[in-house]
């Protein structure tokens, strides 16, 4: 959209092409709207009403406004009521209609009373100004990009910039990924284009004035001591939340690994569906697969188990197309695991729920038991100091983005788990951990569901005393005994494992010829020491036994720049 110009014939051509670049994301239908200032495209992945009623952009009763929307409302049904009670007349049962609906009559008062997954953008035909708004935890992506006064917004990254035409690289964003394995919003590694926060909202009108601002914060409020009512008041919202992640019009399927998240979200929806059908990949090397302890889970639970085996060679092969996926580097090796887990769900199901989120809201991961105050997240790579070993990149770190959040729990007199599941729900959740279950499944079309994050189970979370969270022989405490009775004892006691890849050992055999290519071939001279780079690849190959990440996070740098920057196409690597 533009503001106070006319919409020039480029923008309606972006549109038309970025509707393309997108398919994968909703395979279903494909619409566009034109008119006076704003161009919108969109791509439906049906679930809720697959009916023409559904189709998108949508314009409201009144013919004011017009939504492109991607996500679930969950209480849909709730709100339908609701609106209908005060004169609304809706014309379906899509959760789109009644987001729209629901805009009309609030505005964006509206986002207090939603619960679901969102990203969406209105257009004010009458005031000529776009609204644009992401839910609380950054489920769902939202990019944008304002070029003097055009405005470009997207789900992913690929359509405001193509591969080859990148432009210059952020060093901020590079030194940031070197230490994390992701790239923090709201930056990017293109320094034009801009992530929606998690919990922000983003209005632009004619006077060309973008405003972003926080409408949702997460606030963690740690009891003193365990409460009498802990385990009722989970129990009773995670029943409650996987009943209404459910509602769909097509078949829903569930993620299963050996632990207890994904086992309780399982054990809960098979109350509900008792054909449920639950889906895990594995490797082939001890210790690397957990197909024997999620079929047993599914056996005990009465579900059907459907496990698939990735081999290195698969995995080799296909590596690049799928860390092209992301459109900035990443290097959690289990987003690769996931993209195989994905695609062999979508064969059967075209929704699935699984248990993302469990760890950060119940303290689920072994570095909270950790009391330094210099904490950056759950699985940081290169500590900030360390950074100049391997780029001559200067200036930024991860540290600031993350010294704010620290700063709050100070002052709030958080202890140590509290201080870490903030900076992780900040940073990591929607950086790391919900950027790759987003892309990684929508890669298929498959819409991926996360009971977990929901703002009653939230609110079930926030509350919780130290000792709820951690003690001295597990973690989620409080959370392993509110389900305890719903999955088998085995599980409930598991340590998290979590579709773990045995890159550490491939990187000296079966990926190594590849790795030395990519850091050969890739014009990375600028962002990275090549030199180093290749020396620790060669030393690892050798023995030295230091964490494969810190290799990693190079490898996959250098691949990410060959195809987005250097334009390479990913399938024809090497």
């Amino acid at each position: 959209m533009t503001g106070a110009t006319p919409l020039e014939e480029a923008e309606v051509d972006w549109v038309r092409e970025a509707t393309g670049l997108l398919a994968h994301r909703g395979p279903d239908d494909e619409g566009r709207y034109t008119g006076e200032g704003v161009a919108l495209g969109f791509r439906r992945l049906a679930i809720v009403d697959p009916s023409e009623a559904g189709h998108q952009p949508m314009m409201s009763a009144d013919g004011r406004y017009r939504m492109v929307y991607n996500g679930e409302i969950y209480n849909a049904p709730r709100l339908a009521a609701e609106l209908t009670a005060k004169g609304v007349e809706l014309r379906s049962s899509s959760d789109s209609e009644v987001l729209l609906e629901l805009f009309a009559l609030y505005g964006p008062a509206c986002l207090d009373r939603v619960r679901g997954m969102f990203a969406f953008a209105v257009w004010d035909a009458e005031e000529r100004t776009l609204f644009a708004a992401r839910d609380p935890f950054g489920i769902k992506p939202f990019y944008y990009r304002l070029d003097g006064t055009s405005l470009r917004f997207a789900s992913e990254k690929k359509a405001l910039v193509r591969p080859g035409a990148h432009g210059p690289v952020d060093p901020e964003s590079v030194r940031r990924f070197l230490s994390l394995q992701y790239v923090p919003g709201p930056g990017t590694m293109s320094p034009r284009i801009r992530v929606l926060p998690p919990g922000h909202q983003l209005s632009y009108g004619p006077d060309g004035e973008l405003r972003v601002r926080r409408y949702h914060s997460h606030v963690f409020r740690p009891a003193a001591a365990a409460r009498p009512d802990t385990g009722r008041r989970i129990r009773e919202a995670l029943e409650d939340s996987v009943a209404a992640h459910l509602r769909s019009d097509v078949p829903v399927g569930s993620f299963l690994s050996g632990g207890v998240d994904s086992a309780v979200v399982c054990a809960l929806a098979a109350t509900h569906d008792s054909s449920l059908q639950t889906f895990t990949v594995g490797f082939g090397r001890e210790g690397y697969s957990e197909i024997e302890h999620a079929v047993a889970t599914a056996d005990a639970l009465g579900v059907k188990s459907n496990p698939y085996f990735i081999s290195a060679e698969e995995f080799a092969t296909r590596l690049p197309e799928i860390l092209a996926q992301f459109d900035e580097p990443f290097a959690d090796a289990a987003a690769v695991a996931l993209w195989f887990l994905a695609r062999e769900a979508r064969k059967q199901v075209k929704v699935v729920l699984s248990g993302e989120g469990a760890d950060e809201l119940f303290g689920g991961y072994h570095v909270y038991r950790g009391t330094g105050a210099g904490y950056l997240g759950a699985d940081l790579v290169y500590e900030p100091s360390e950074l100049a070993l391997v780029t001559p990149l200067t200036g930024g770190s991860a540290d600031e983005l993350a010294a704010p959040l620290r700063e709050r729990a100070r002052k709030a007199g958080w202890d140590p788990v509290t201080l870490r599941q903030s900076v992780d729900l900040a940073l990591w959740l929607p950086g790391d951990i919900l950027t790759k279950a987003d892309r990684m499944t929508m890669a298929h079309g498959l819409e991926l569901r996360v009971p977990f994050l929901d703002r009653e189970v939230l609110a079930a979370a926030e509350t919780l005393a130290y000792s709820e969270k951690i003690s001295p022989d597990t973690t989620k405490s409080a959370l392993r005994e509110a389900v305890a009775d719903l999955v088998p004892p085995e599980v409930a006691r598991r340590p998290k494992l979590g579709f773990p890849v045995p890159i550490r050992f491939w990187l000296r055999d079966e990926l190594y010829d590849f790795a030395e290519a990519v850091l050969t071939e890739a014009e990375i001279g600028d962002y990275l020491h090549r030199d180093t780079a290749l020396t620790m690849l060669r030393d690892y190959r050798r023995g030295d036994d230091f964490d494969w990440r810190r290799l990693w996070v190079l490898v996959c740098f250098a691949v990410w720049h060959r195809i987005h920057v250097e334009g390479v196409d990913p399938r024809r690597f090497g």
